[in-house]
């Protein structure tokens, strides 16, 4: 996978975060897989299309979901309802654009499909081609960062 595209996608990710919460995430070290099975049971899923094509797929824990949350829109939640999974949609919606600018920076135009929001903890997601994880750290709350990438042919 080449790195232009991790980076551009991980400096998107970061970005958001960034924006809203005033603290960049730190990144782990990145582990190739065969598929994506988020570690935690709040999972966003941004698709994209074009030169290359992918998923983005971030996992993270309830407790994490509301202090993003907090610092959104300064409510404080303690339930994962529908004004929560909205949230992590908007997020999913955030970073789908920073994505798409950051990749076509890289020399990369794609297509950003409508962000998924999914809440449970038996997800396996199958994917073609690469396959890395990122364990990632914001504010001493762990998240999974799971990207899935197939280049097109060159021609």
């Amino acid at each position: 996978m080449d790195a232009k595209i991790v980076n551009s996608i991980l400096n998107a990710v970061n970005n958001v975060f960034e924006a809203i919460m005033s603290v960049k995430i730190k990144f782990g070290k990145p582990e190739a897989m065969k598929n994506i099975s988020p570690n935690y049971s709040v999972v966003g899923i941004i698709g994209f299309t074009g030169k290359v094509s992918g998923n983005l797929v971030y996992s993270f824990k309830e407790q994490t979901v509301f202090e993003i949350i907090k610092a959104m829109i300064g409510m404080e939640l303690n339930e994962l309802d529908e004004m929560a999974l909205s949230a992590v949609g908007e997020l999913a919606n955030m970073i789908s654009g920073n994505i798409a600018i950051n990749l076509e920076k890289a020399g990369y135009k794609i297509e950003i499909s409508p962000p998924s929001v999914v809440k449970g903890r038996e997800i396996s997601v199958k994917m073609e081609g690469v396959v890395i994880r990122i364990p990632a750290e914001l504010k001493n709350h762990e998240f999974d960062v799971s990207i899935a990438v197939q280049e097109k042919e060159k021609g």
